[in-house]
């Protein structure tokens, strides 16, 4: 049985392995910047949606408050989700980064994730005026057949 391995380091570099055992050395993508401005209080707001068999690599994300947001900040939430829009949308299935922003800030910055396969991502406030960018990729999600070493 042929075991198919992926490495990926933290300069970037990828490794793979392929079914005929060739060893494939890249670069991963580059992080592609998707904006989007929260202008309606909890309600979801849909970056991303599921691809086949990948997930969403997220690389980085910027989240700034506007001048107008109330005094005590916003609480933003970006996160997994079973549903694109509507009520259901707005269920939390997995956190990927969540904090208070107060106004005319950036919020901190945020570590690398990557999201499970077959969900949306998607982001909400409880304040309206919320900038936010996420930087990222699609990458192959590994199956029970794959070794995956993340160094």
């Amino acid at each position: 049985m042929p075991v198919k391995s992926l490495i990926i380091g933290n300069d970037g570099v990828q490794a793979d392995v392929t079914p005929n055992a060739e060893l494939l050395v890249t670069t991963l993508a580059t992080p592609e910047p998707t904006y989007i401005l929260i202008n309606l209080d909890n309600t979801a707001f849909n970056f991303f949606e599921p691809v086949g068999n990948m997930r969403f690599r997220i690389a980085g994300v910027l989240v700034k408050a506007d001048r107008v947001v109330g005094v005590n900040g916003a609480i933003v939430t970006i996160y997994e989700s079973k549903e694109k829009e509507g009520a259901l949308a707005l269920v939390e299935e997995k956190i990927l980064w969540k904090s208070e922003v107060s106004k005319e800030q950036f919020a901190p910055p945020v570590p690398i994730h990557q999201a499970r396969s077959g969900f949306f991502i998607n982001a909400k406030s409880d304040d309206s005026n919320i900038h936010i960018t996420i930087y990222g990729n699609f990458v192959p999600t590994p199956t029970e057949s794959d070794t995956v070493l993340i160094i």
